[in-house]
């Protein structure tokens, strides 16, 4: 997953979710629904860079989520 805010700073393109759902362990009492996702390159120090579909959300807690918090 992605923020709303980090997409809309970097300027990355989005496009419709082919399957859009309801999360409801994102954000505790409300239901957050994905309708859009964006295809994001990220990179882990010098030797490993890749890129994922995320899932466009508005998020405060953090600017990428790769997986679940548990």
């Amino acid at each position: 997953m992605v923020a709303t805010v980090m997409v809309e700073k970097l300027g990355l393109k989005v496009e419709d979710h082919p399957d859009p759902y309801q999360l409801t362990w994102l954000k505790k009492g409300n239901v957050v629904k994905v309708k859009h996702r964006c295809l994001v390159q990220f990179s882990i120090g010098t030797r490993y860079s890749d890129e994922v579909w995320c899932e466009v959300v508005p998020m405060d807690a953090c600017h990428i989520l790769l997986g679940r918090p548990w």
